[in-house]
């Protein structure tokens, strides 16, 4: 992160141990900075974690829910859209942009996942957050709690009409191996 942030002993010590430089400022905050990229083992934990999540979305919402990219989507959108809200954002600029970006040609995936992690450390360092740190919280919190938890989220969700369609679902099991 290059703007100051006030960090835990936590968090401090954890961004050291990933090799960041980090400089207490007068004020307090610190400033950390790491000359080269992320060394190949981080993106192997984040890898794992994403290992993780993925079976316990087996388990909280059912292997097609899991592996349905139209569901996954969804979600990923609702968190995008939190997100954007708790970052004060403007929910009428919100609707253009969707009518914006869908005029657009579709994207590839890939790329746009990718996008999307960059776009979480932008704005994750312009609100003074570790990504990292808050991603493997968020994982160690749900993670904490009962399935059953989710599994009755998600069914709300589901049942306010915030599901892929069945088809859809159905052919993500077939490509699973479920079905």
């Amino acid at each position: 992160m290059t703007k100051p942030a006030h960090l835990s002993s936590e968090q401090l010590e954890d961004m050291e141990l990933r090799g960041f430089d980090c400089i207490e400022q007068p004020d307090g905050r610190y400033i950390c900075t790491k000359a080269a990229p992320p060394a190949p083992a981080t993106a192997g934990l984040r890898d794992a974690r994403q290992a993780i999540v993925a079976n316990w979305c087996a388990a909280a919402f059912g292997q097609g829910q899991a592996s349905s990219v139209v569901q996954r989507g969804l979600r990923m959108l609702e968190e995008a859209i939190e997100a954007y809200q708790a970052a004060g954002c403007d929910p009428a600029q919100a609707h253009k942009l969707i009518d914006f970006v869908f005029a657009r040609p579709t994207g590839q995936l890939a790329k746009e996942i990718g996008q999307l992690g960059l776009t979480t450390l932008a704005l994750a360092n312009a609100a003074s957050i570790s990504a990292d740190f808050e991603e493997v919280r968020e994982v160690e919190r749900v993670l904490a709690k009962p399935v059953e938890h989710y599994t009755a989220r998600n069914q709300a969700k589901n049942d306010a009409g915030f599901i892929a369609p069945a088809a859809e679902l159905e052919r993500a099991l077939k490509e699973d191996g479920h079905g």
